[in-house]
């Protein structure tokens, strides 16, 4: 990364939350975020808890390019979260660079014998900045994927 670059991300940073520190918690980040923040954190300008975090985490976003969803289905409770994400990444989505696993529910509003898996489905493209509506196609077809070959309803 050059030191340009470096400065003029760290500059954007300081003009979002002012000279102060930056606090975050653990985020997950996609093609170069990684890199930007280690950059902060190498700096002392920034520290992993606080308040900001999803103010944050939403102008870095911004600033790469980045786009996320969260999606929910409820599946088989025999279903391991590890063959959703990895038939996710079978299917080598263009742009799709990070799929994780945030919460796995069973209980009230579920039906026995299954379970709700909830998902983070990152997306990073290198040549454009996706739309909302083309994040929305990119998961729909997703979604109708886990639903043909899981039995997956979205919850």
């Amino acid at each position: 990364m050059s030191k340009i670059f470096k400065k003029s991300f760290v500059s954007l940073v300081k003009s979002i939350y002012g000279p102060e520190f930056v606090p975050l918690h653990r985020p997950i980040f996609a093609g170069s975020e990684k890199q930007y923040l280690i950059d902060c954190i190498d700096s002392n300008f920034v520290s992993s808890v606080g308040e900001k975090v999803t103010e944050f985490e939403r102008e870095i976003a911004d600033f790469t390019g980045s786009k996320y969803s969260d999606i929910a289905i409820v599946v088989s409770k025999e279903l391991s979260a590890d063959e959703l994400i990895g038939s996710i990444k079978s299917l080598k989505q263009a742009d799709l660079v990070d799929v994780n696993l945030f919460d796995v529910y069973e209980g009230e509003h579920i039906e026995q014998g299954s379970k709700s898996v909830a998902l983070n489905l990152t997306y990073q493209s290198t040549e454009v900045t996706l739309t909302d509506e083309q994040l929305a196609e990119k998961v729909s077809k997703i979604v109708a994927h886990l639903e043909t070959n899981f039995s997956a309803k979205l919850r």
